[in-house]
């Protein structure tokens, strides 16, 4: 659902912000977004990726900073059963 992304992107440009799609360059699809205290932030499905679940965060829609993954393989303590199969996070 990139589309969703590119419509809360558009809701930004009242701000006077202009932006090229994509705005995520990384693949982004069924994007979940939550806006809490000025931020907004963004999880996607993963597909099989090892670090699943990469975490973006903006103040304006337009500018996204990744700021890693929920899970990562190479953290101790990574739950056994998070092998495969990551989809929509929400």
């Amino acid at each position: 659902m990139i589309g969703s992304l590119t419509l809360l992107t558009l809701l930004g440009l009242s701000s006077g912000s202009m932006y090229t799609n994509p705005v995520i360059t990384t693949n982004t699809p069924d994007p979940g977004v939550l806006f809490d205290d000025g931020i907004y932030y963004v999880v996607s499905t993963s597909g099989d990726d090892p670090n699943p679940f990469e975490i973006h965060t903006s103040t304006n829609l337009v500018n996204w900073t990744s700021q890693g993954t929920i899970f990562n393989h190479k953290t101790p303590g990574y739950p056994a059963w998070a092998v495969s199969d990551f989809w929509a996070p929400e």
